[in-house]
């Protein structure tokens, strides 16, 4: 674009099924670039790419859904991802000890989920 600066910036959305809900708070704290204290999370993100190579698209790297699933859950807690893509999110949710449940309309996109996770192809 030549016209207007590029976005840089992508929204993300932590959903909940009720008013109250389970935040950590101390899970997701980041470092001060001044004094190095601990400080709320920021609303930006710098969270660089990462390949998959399964996939020739773009795929969430596991980093920025970390904090997400740190946040927003605890040991044993089940997680829902409506658009599950290649499985990223299933992927740190095993790597956090959490459940998940994964729903992808794309079958191309679920085999290549299965066969991160260490399901096969098949199931």
């Amino acid at each position: 674009m030549k016209d207007r600066p590029t976005r840089a910036h992508e929204y993300l959305f932590l959903l909940s099924k009720s008013e109250k809900y389970f935040y950590d708070y101390d899970a997701i704290l980041e470092k001060s670039n001044f004094n190095g204290a601990s400080r709320n999370r920021r609303t930006v993100w710098e969270v660089n790419t990462e390949p998959f190579p399964e996939a020739h698209f773009a795929t969430f790297p596991p980093k920025l859904i970390e904090p997400c699933i740190l946040a927003g859950s605890q040991k044993g807690d089940r997680v829902l991802d409506p658009f599950f893509g290649t499985g990223t999110v299933g992927e740190v949710c095993l790597k956090l000890r959490r459940k998940f449940t994964g729903i992808e309309i794309k079958e191309e996109y679920a085999r290549l989920a299965r066969k991160r996770l260490g399901w096969g192809g098949s199931q």
